[in-house]
This record gives C-alpha cells, sequence and structure tokens, in this order.
C-alpha cells in the first residue's frame, strides 16, 4: 500500500515536469554538475554505479536512479553527508546512499527545507542514515537504512513529516525524533537495534506513533519528557522492553555497557550526547510531560513489556493494550463478559500509571476447554451443564473426512464407535465452525467424542444440578459465614451474591465471582442491620438465576472488635480489617506496633455502620503493623486494636 503511494506520487510530479528536461547522468560523469546546470522542475536520472561525490541539491528537482539492475550509489568516502536537500519541493528516489562521515550531523542523506520527497531509497554505512532537520511538511518512504552506526533516522526540530512503510535494520537506534514535533511514524518496520527501536526525546510532543512493527531491539519504544504523543496499533515483540516512557535523564541518553543487567542482560547508564544540543530538564515541571496516550498496542514477549516512571494515559478511555503478560486468568486478566477486554486494571511497572483496559487475548475459536490432534478440534467455555441445557461447542474437522459428534456417558469404550450407541449425535459439515448440542436428561458424568473412521478427539462434561448452602443458620452482623456450591457452569463470570430475602435478584448486598470454579467454599461477612438473608448463584456474569439458598437470621453484634487478615502479607498486598462496635464517626489507623497514635501511616473512616470490613494497602516497609479503632479523627479516643500483621 505505501509503495503504491509512492509510485502515485511520483508519477504525479512526473506529469507534472513532462515538459522539463531530463538530465541523464552515468558512472564517470558528476551528479553535482548536472545539478548545478538544471533549472527548477528538471529530472535529473541516474544510471547504475558508484559516484564518489557529497552532493547537495537546494533547487525543485526530481533526482531518480535507475534501478533495473542496482540502485545507483552516491558515497560520501567517509566525510561530510553523501546527499544534501537544502531546497524545498524536491524528489529523490532510488538512491543508495553511503560513506558519510562521523561529525554529529553527518548522514546518507540531509534534508531540510519543505515538502521534501526521499522514495524507495537505500541508506547503509553512515553516522545517520537519514537526517530531517527544521524540516517541514516532508515524507520519507520505503527507505531501507540499515548498519548506520548512530540511526537510521534522525527528526532534529522538524515538524509535520511522514514517515510511512520503512525498513530500519541493525542501526545503533532505528529512529530518533528530538524535539520534534506533530510527525506521523506508520508503518515502519525495525529490529535488532543496539537500543531503541523508536527514541521520542525532548519535548518531541502530539507525534502519532502508529502500525508500526517493532522486533528484536533493547527498547521498542522510548518516550523521554515529550507529551501529547499518540502511541496505537504498533507491534512490539521479543524486545527487551516494550514501551518505556522515562522523565528523569537530565541531560544523558541510553548506552549499553558490557556488565549484564536487569533488562534483557544488558546493563544502562547514561552518557552525554555529542550530536545535539545538551537539553537540561532539572529545572522542568515533569508532570506536564505525562500527558502522552498509549493504547491499542500488542505487547509480547518482551523480557519487560511496558515502564512508566510518571503517570501516563495507557488506554484511551474505552481501549487498552494487550501485554502478553496480563492477558490470562492466572495473571489477572479475566474476561467475564467476553468482550475482549480484561475486567481489571493492569498497573504499570515504573510509577503510578495503569491500563484501565487492558486487552485479553480474542480469537473466537479459543476456549477455555480444548482437545485437538491432527487437525480435529473441540472447545468448550465450560465443562458443567443442567439437565436438557443447550450446550454450543465449537469444531474444526480434518480435510477430506466426514466426521460426527455424540456424546456417550463416560464410562464408554474408546475407538470406533457406531454413531447408534451415542446418546445423541450430529454429523458435522467441514464449513461450520459450531454446533449446537443438547445435554442428556440424566445427572452424571460423559462426554463429548468425535468420530471419523475412529474416535478423533473428546472432552469430558458433567450434567448437575447447582446448589448453594451457608451455615450457620444463626449468626450477628458482619460475623462470618460458611457459603458452599456445586453445580457451578463454570464461567469465568459465574457469580454468588448475599441479598435480602424480601429484594430483587438485582440488589445484591455484595457479591464474589467463582471465576471458573464449579464447585467449592468460601466465607462471606453478614451485612451490619439485622435481618433475614439469603445468597443466590448467578450465571455468567449476569442474572440468571441457578439456586438460592435457606435464609440465615443476622441478629445485632454487642462489643468492639478489630480483625485484620491475612496475618502475614506481602509490600503492596491487600489487608482486610473487620470491625465491631464502631461510633457514626469512627476511624480506623494503620500503625507500626510501636507508633504513638498520633502517628498513623494511614487513616480511613468507618462509614457510619457499627460493623463491616475497610482495605488497606500493605506499608511497603517490611515490619509488624496493627489497626486501631476510634470513636473520630477529633480527640481520637481508643476504642480497640487489631491482631498484629508482618509484612515480609
Amino acid at each position: 500500500m505505501h509503495m503504491r503511494y509512492a509510485l502515485c506520487l511520483l508519477v504525479l510530479l512526473l506529469n507534472e515536469a513532462a515538459h522539463a528536461e531530463t538530465i541523464v547522468v552515468t558512472p564517470g560523469s558528476s551528479i553535482q554538475a548536472a545539478i548545478d546546470s538544471a533549472s527548477s522542475g528538471d529530472i535529473i536520472e541516474i544510471q547504475g554505479g558508484i559516484y564518489s561525490e557529497r552532493i547537495v541539491v537546494d533547487k525543485s528537482l526530481i533526482i531518480r536512479g535507475n534501478t533495473t539492475s542496482e540502485y545507483p550509489e552516491v558515497n560520501a568516502g567517509g566525510s561530510g553527508t553523501a546527499v544534501t536537500i537544502s531546497g524545498s519541493d524536491v524528489v529523490l528516489t532510488g538512491i543508495r546512499a553511503t560513506g558519510s562521515g562521523m561529525a554529529p550531523m553527518d548522514a546518507g542523506i540531509f534534508v531540510t527545507g519543505k515538502n521534501n520527497h526521499v522514495i524507495d531509497c537505500r541508506v547503509s554505512g553512515n553516522r545517520y542514515g537519514i537526517v530531517l532537520s527544521f524540516a517541514e511538511g516532508c515524507t520519507l518512504e520505503n527507505i531501507l537504512a540499515e548498519a548506520n552506526s548512530e540511526a537510521g533516522i534522525l527528526l532534529d526540530n522538524s515538524t509535520t513529516n511522514s514517515i510511512i512503510g520503512c525498513r530500519l535494520e541493525n542501526n545503533i537506534r532505528g529512529m530518533r525524533l528530538v524535539s520534534a514535533e506533530s510527525n506521523t511514524i506508520r508503518g515502519n518496520s525495525i529490529s535488532n537495534t543496539t537500543l531503541e527501536a523508536i527514541s521520542v526525546e525532548r519535548s518531541s510532543n502530539r507525534n502519532l506513533i502508529v502500525d508500526n512493527t517493532i522486533r528484536f531491539n533493547q527498547i521498542g519504544i522510548f518516550l523521554e519528557t515529550s507529551r501529547g504523543n499518540n502511541i496505537t496499533r504498533n507491534l512490539a515483540s521479543n524486545n527487551s522492553i516494550g514501551i518505556k516512557i522515562a522523565n528523569h535523564n537530565d541531560t544523558e541518553s541510553i548506552r549499553p555497557i558490557e556488565n549484564p543487567g536487569k533488562y534483557g542482560g544488558v546493563s544502562i547508564k547514561y552518557r552525554p550526547n555529542s550530536d545535539i544540543e545538551s537539553y537540561d530538564v532539572r529545572d522542568k515541571d515533569l508532570s506536564s510531560y505525562t500527558t502522552n496516550t498509549i493504547y491499542n498496542n500488542t505487547l509480547i514477549n518482551n523480557n519487560v513489556n511496558a515502564i512508566d516512571d510518571g503517570n501516563n494515559q495507557w488506554d484511551n478511555g474505552t481501549v487498552g493494550n494487550h501485554y502478553s503478560d496480563f492477558d490470562e486468568p492466572e495473571e489477572g486478566c479475566r474476561d467475564r463478559n467476553r468482550d475482549g477486554m480484561c475486567d481489571s486494571a493492569h498497573e504499570i511497572e515504573g510509577g503510578m500509571s495503569s491500563d484501565r483496559h487492558p486487552l485479553s487475548p480474542k480469537d473466537p475459536m479459543k476456549a477455555r476447554f480444548m482437545s485437538k490432534k491432527s487437525g480435529a478440534y473441540l472447545g468448550l467455555d465450560r465443562m458443567v451443564f443442567m439437565p436438557g441445557e443447550r450446550i454450543d461447542l465449537r469444531f474444526s474437522v480434518p480435510d477430506n473426512l466426514t466426521a460426527w459428534i455424540g456424546i456417550l456417558p463416560s464410562g464408554a469404550p474408546h475407538g470406533a464407535l457406531d454413531r447408534t450407541k451415542a446418546i445423541s449425535y450430529s454429523s458435522l459439515n467441514s464449513t461450520v465452525r459450531e454446533i449446537t448440542l443438547e445435554a442428556p436428561r440424566m445427572v452424571g458424568s460423559y462426554e463429548i467424542r468425535m468420530f471419523a473412521t475412529e474416535e478423533l478427539v473428546s472432552l469430558p462434561i458433567s450434567v448437575e444440578v447447582p446448589e448453594v448452602h451457608i451455615a450457620p443458620a444463626e449468626v450477628k452482623a458482619c460475623e462470618p459465614i460458611n457459603v458452599t456450591y456445586s453445580g457451578a457452569p463454570g464461567y469465568e463470570g459465574d457469580w454468588i451474591g448475599m441479598f435480602s430475602v424480601s429484594a430483587g435478584d438485582r440488589s445484591p448486598l455484595s457479591r464474589k465471582y467463582l471465576d471458573g470454579s464449579t464447585n467449592g467454599s468460601f466465607v462471606l461477612y453478614t451485612p451490619s442491620t439485622p435481618g433475614t438473608y439469603n445468597v443466590r448463584m448467578f450465571a455468567d456474569d449476569g442474572y440468571r438465576l441457578l439456586a438460592v439458598s435457606e435464609p440465615v437470621t443476622v441478629k445485632p453484634n454487642a462489643g468492639v472488635r478489630i480483625v485484620a487478615e491475612p496475618e502475614t502479607v506481602s509490600p503492596g498486598q491487600a489487608i482486610y480489617v473487620h470491625f465491631w462496635g464502631a461510633m457514626p464517626d469512627s476511624v480506623i489507623g494503620m500503625y507500626g506496633v510501636t507508633r504513638p497514635d498520633k502517628f498513623w501511616i494511614n487513616m480511613q473512616p468507618t462509614g457510619g455502620p457499627s460493623c463491616g470490613t475497610l482495605t488497606f494497602r500493605a506499608p511497603y516497609g517490611k515490619g509488624n503493623y496493627d489497626f486501631r479503632l476510634f470513636e473520630n479523627n477529633v480527640y481520637r479516643k481508643h476504642m480497640g486494636a487489631s491482631n498484629v500483621v508482618r509484612v515480609v
């Protein structure tokens, strides 16, 4: 698509220059002499070969290389820049630029001015492959930049430029933006850089970085003291760090050293830049650099997917990013309503940022329970069904096979089987990927099996009647009760809630998700208000009622008590503080066990009820802590203290 755009642009420009003169340059003659003799609008066509010179394009020309055999090469011979574009409205295409010097801004191609287009060029063996410096409205497209010692592409103090469809490989950096604003970086492939694939530095604001593929680099995308950038739909995989945002680099830049370190076996330290003026951020208000938006990116198989020492926005309000270390239930991502987003936020390492809407894998054929072998596949989202309930099954059939699916008792022999032996069966169409079955009418254990000439794959299912029970039948307010359940469908979103017996199903006082478990037990705390209550089981994050427990009678509670759990926690872990006998204005404080009452670590109001539960976050300092209940936060009359909690 990008190449088509480039060709259309070139055809348009050539049409505009239909009456211009065409000057042909062959090996042994000078490109610069042709430029000097040309008039604005002329075409200079360069034949294949090596041109050992440094050229300056200071007028509106179309310079195109004849690439029928190989790209004509402009070689600077180890000094200065091979091609300098200082005019405007220049088109340069089909050129290989190499051999620049190692002075701070030496490059294969150096571009300044407005509306210049560098298309389908190759830059290698330079300090910088291409530099845009104080350039505006320019386009770099379909560039191959490789083996450049500083960066493949540098944008320095340049605005409203487009870098599209380029391939940057084996450079120290892939692409570097320094004080560059409102540029579009789209659809590029960047790999095997020693440092950053894309580095956005020093007030490089309001850039769009979209649809890039970034693999096998030290850092995929790096932002430093820049704001308002929109980073979306990029794939960053197999990097040491996928995306890193830092606001504290002072006057220095990341450089590798020999000793192995935390990230990908490379330690990092800072070294002053030698090519771009010193930029000291120590006196700047860094809070203004925390407004970058990073969303709908795919960050997979990086040693560390994301780091942010600021407070940037890692979603756009509705959609976040996909993190390979946060896309499965055991990693913290549960997608109970299967909308493609995790139900809980993902905390970004390094600071206070979080992704409020991280993405979960969205594969219509993926199921929680799968069986596959040699092209045959069965998939179910749950394994427990009520008698006669609908079963939604995903499947695929090996090519050139006629197959059928049957439901059989779990003890039925495996192998080839006559379909008439099945409780129920259905023929399979290889063009269909889903089928609906009916669960058996009898409670018991069964298997869904796929057959052709022999048994291919199978999945176990269970037919049960859901049940939920509570004990004891009578407790005091805010006391624990035991809840046991069985026969839950097994969806991630199945839940059990506590209700007043007279309340409707949409008015739970508390709820607990079962997270895919079909049977088990847990503890709930009764409400602070005396009365009669029950618990109810619902399916799939909705209000399809499955079972109702017997009632429990809750009586008033007397006396003061405060209990904290668990008693041993890790730094930052949640601590649940249960309290009884609070006053309307009571507060609970967290303390080191030897600290006086006036030196609390954290303080929360109880909110009015005489009993209930508050959640605290464990301190990051290891030690012993307790929680103290006071009548109010004015006089702090001591009412009681909890057990000791150890932070280890």
